[in-house]
This record gives C-alpha cells, structure tokens and sequence, in this order.
C-alpha cells in the first residue's frame, strides 16, 4: 500500500473526524454571496480584468471578458484605466449591463476633494457604456482620500454607484471616514492572501475580522498564487471533481472573502463562472483545510 495512499485516506479520515470546535472564528458566507450592513449582497467570486496580465493565453482582454461572460459569469471587476476596454467587451458580449454586478476603482491621485471625485464617476460610467456600477472602489489612500471619500458618498446618494469602498485602508482611517461622514464604507479592499487570514496575529487578520464585525465585506484581488497549500484540498478536489484552484476559492468564499482572481486561461475563466455552483463546504472541510499540521 503506497504512502500517497495512506496519506490520502488518513485525511479523509481526519475530514470526518474533525469538528467545528477545531475551526478558526470566521463569520461563515452564505453559497452566493455576503451581505453587508447596507442588505446590499456583494458577490464572493468574478473575473478580475486587468491589462497588465503576464500568464500565457491566446485571450486578449476583451476576448476573456467576453467569454467569461458567455460561460455563464455575471460579476467583474476592472483596474482603474481600462473603462473604454471593459465596455467594449461589455457591447461585445450581448449580456446586458443589468445582468451583471459590475465593479471597478478610482486612482486616487488627483482626486483632491469631493467634487473631482464626483466628477470622476461621471467619467468612468460614461468611459464604460454604463449608467450605474454596483462597486466603486477609492485606490489609494493618501492626504487627500478623506475628501475624495465625500464623493463616493454622493454618487453614491445619486444612484450613480450602489455601492462604495476603499482599498488598502486602515482600520483607524475607517474610523476616520465614520467619524467624519457617520458611514464606514460598504467595502474594504486588502489585497489578502490565505495565510494572511490564518495567521491570526497579522494586521490584516485583524484589520478582516474588524471590517466582519462592523459589517464590512472584504475583497482580495488576483489570487493566483494561493499560499494555502494543504493536503486537504488535493483530498477534496478528488472527491467534488473539482480543481485545486476551485476548492481553494470555494474555501475563501465560504469564509466571507470575494475574490476576483485574473485569469485569460479559457479553462480558469469557465472555472470562476460556474464556481457558484460548487459548495458551500462543510465546516468539517473549511477546519482541515485551516489546519496547520495538515498542510505539505
């Protein structure tokens, strides 16, 4: 009897055996998605589409854009300078822009007060072919974002976005933004990996279990390289018939983690537009994956 044998039976032993007092406290997501304070429902998983992808595909941006949303994907998220491409994939795909949760970012740079910012929204709707964005995202955070949050706000009061958030901020800048505008925001950007959020004592640990208890849902962008290598998923892609990839994002997903991976691979593409149907996993499953001594 070999040892990779051996070893795949013992974790599936231990994925029977292991019980939910052995988990990490997370607040656990529901198979769609993860509603926050506003009861407005951000999607766990979509396409992160960026014009600076390295990995080998025939796929151009648009290309892959469209695909995705051919295979039956309804949610993206795009870099801040590309709204003239996404839109024309938009047209391109014959999926109306109501069907799809659409989400993007402003470069916080020259954003100095409010009414840029506002100005900016305006801009990137009218960039993209679209009336409304169900996301946007403040970039960066320097001396300026607090003002520049003020716009967002309006846009927000306008119709214009449904939802608005910040990406790399502080704990103690939410505050501030609380603070100043009696909101926190709808979103919290921190570009985390998966060891990020089992290492309990981290600052981005802290800073996602902060944002779950004020209602704050979180979004990693570009998970292509999960650091979470454990035995246990290779156990549970086998047994669901899924990929690593896919039982590693389900994993996310299930702790309240959207996640918008980049990807031009047609195979990853049609992976992130089905991945809704796969899970939840049980919280057995979501514990072993977690545990340190299970991991290669």
């Amino acid at each position: 009897m070999s040892i990779e044998y051996l070893g795949s039976r013992m974790i599936s032993l231990m994925l029977l055996l292991t019980t939910s007092a052995d988990a990490l406290q997370f607040k656990v997501a529901n198979k769609v998605g993860i509603a926050h304070r506003t009861k407005e429902v951000i999607p766990l998983i979509g396409y992160g589409v960026t014009d600076n992808y390295s990995g080998s595909s025939n796929l151009s941006l648009k290309e892959s854009v469209v695909y995705y949303l051919r295979s039956g994907g309804r949610t993206l998220n795009w870099h801040c300078h590309i709204d003239n491409d996404v839109g024309a994939a938009l047209q391109a795909s014959g999926v109306s822009p109501s069907e799809i949760f659409l989400s993007s970012c402003l470069w916080g740079g020259g954003l100095r007060n409010a009414k840029i910012t506002r100005q900016a929204v305006e801009e990137k709707l009218k960039d993209t072919g679209v009336k409304t964005l169900d996301l946007l995202m403040l970039h960066d955070d320097n001396e300026w974002a607090i003002e520049a949050f003020k716009g967002l706000l309006d846009a927000k009061a306008e119709g214009l976005v449904k939802n608005v958030g910040v990406m790399d901020f502080t704990m103690e800048r939410m505050n501030e933004l609380q603070q100043k505008y009696g909101v926190y925001p709808d979103v919290w950007y921190g570009n985390l990996e998966p060891n990020d959020v089992l290492n309990s004592s981290s600052i981005k640990a802290k800073t996602f279990r902060w944002c779950q208890e004020r209602g704050i849902s979180v979004i990693s962008i570009g998970w292509t390289d999960l650091s979470l290598e454990s035995e246990a998923i290779h156990v549970l892609a086998k047994k669901y018939g899924k990929s690593f990839m896919e039982v590693s994002f389900r994993w996310a997903m299930d702790r309240g983690i959207t996640v918008f991976p980049c990807s031009r691979s047609p195979g990853h593409l049609r992976e992130l537009a089905k991945l809704q149907e796969f899970g939840p996993l049980t919280e057995n499953e979501l514990a072993l994956i977690e545990r340190r001594d299970a991991h290669m």
